[in-house]
């Protein structure tokens, strides 16, 4: 009996083991083997022991008092898919929390390749701004910016809701004498850009209405877009020379130092509206980049968040 009880068990056995080596067969409780891992080569091994995970990037600084932030502009300059990342992590606002006086500064992702503003910036080196900054606004107040607008010939004045679906930037003047400095922007803006855009009658003048054509014609713009200071920012530089101050001091008086403008060079001049000019750089040499890079560095200004789409 015991003879056969031990046969029975070591014919039990000699199946069992068969059947593990049997792929897909083996018992539930059966453990498998790990493979084994080949060992790290030593400058891996080497490399892995002294990495260190380097700090998240920190996109937004507060800064106490202001309600605003110093931002970490993105510097992978051909990375579009970057940069917008990089934009829609910053603090967000709305129309409704702009004061006059802010600056808009508009990004430009879709369409950035046929942009000649972008692409005529790529040669630009800025360390504070970016080459798909691509234009410059003030806000007036009551849903009004001012802008100097290549299309449509100059400076105007026309509703932020005109704006819906952009990428805006927002930045605010701060610090002491903050107050004054905007109100004398916005007065600067409203002298030099008297006129409102009206696009049904720009079309209907496009379009040979004579008594549209005329009514163009009476609110032509005081200031024309200067499409020749646009071709001459590279070259240039934003020095604050003489001829720089000269021109700051024109502004100062709410006098137009050119009669004709770009968008930075408009918006750069708002801020110079004031005895003691709050961004002291050459506007006519300012390109939207360096209007950024300006921004980004001065104490006086904070970014108080995005306007998204």
């Amino acid at each position: 009996m015991k003879s056969t009880s031990f046969s029975l068990c070591l014919a039990f056995a000699s199946v069992f083991s068969i059947v593990a080596l049997i792929p897909g067969m083996a018992p539930p409780n059966a453990v498998a083997r790990p493979e084994p891992v080949p060992p790290l080569p030593a400058a891996r091994k080497a490399r892995e022991a002294t990495h260190t995970h380097r700090p998240a990037p920190v996109y937004a600084i507060p800064v106490p008092g202001t309600g605003g932030w110093r931002i970490n502009p993105n510097r992978r300059e051909k990375d579009r898919v970057s940069e917008r990342e990089w934009f829609d992590r910053l603090p967000a606002t709305t129309p409704g929390r702009l004061l006059p006086g802010d600056i808009l500064l508009k990004k430009v992702y879709d369409g950035h390749a046929t942009n000649e503003v972008v692409q005529g910036q790529t040669p630009f080196h800025s360390t504070h701004g970016t080459r798909r900054t691509g234009h410059a606004l003030i806000y007036l107040g009551a849903g009004h910016v001012a802008e100097a607008s290549m299309t449509r010939g100059g400076l105007w004045q026309d509703k932020l809701s005109s704006r819906k679906g952009q990428t805006l930037l927002v930045y605010r003047r701060v610090g002491p004498g903050a107050d004054e400095a905007r109100r004398r922007a916005v007065e600067f803006a409203r002298a030099c850009s008297p006129y409102a855009w009206d696009e049904k009658l720009a079309s209907a003048a496009a379009s040979g209405n004579t008594r549209a054509q005329a009514r163009m014609a009476a609110r032509r713009p005081v200031i024309t877009y200067a499409l020749d200071h646009a071709l001459l920012t590279f070259p240039a530089t934003t020095w604050f020379d003489a001829d720089a101050r000269r021109r700051a001091g024109m502004a100062a008086q709410l006098q137009a130092p050119s009669a004709s403008m770009m968008c930075s060079e408009f918006v750069t001049y708002c801020y110079q509206a004031t005895p003691r000019p709050s961004l002291p750089i050459d506007a006519e040499a300012t390109a939207p980049i360096y209007l950024e890079d300006a921004l980004n560095r001065s104490e006086l200004f904070v970014c108080v968040g995005a306007l998204r789409p």
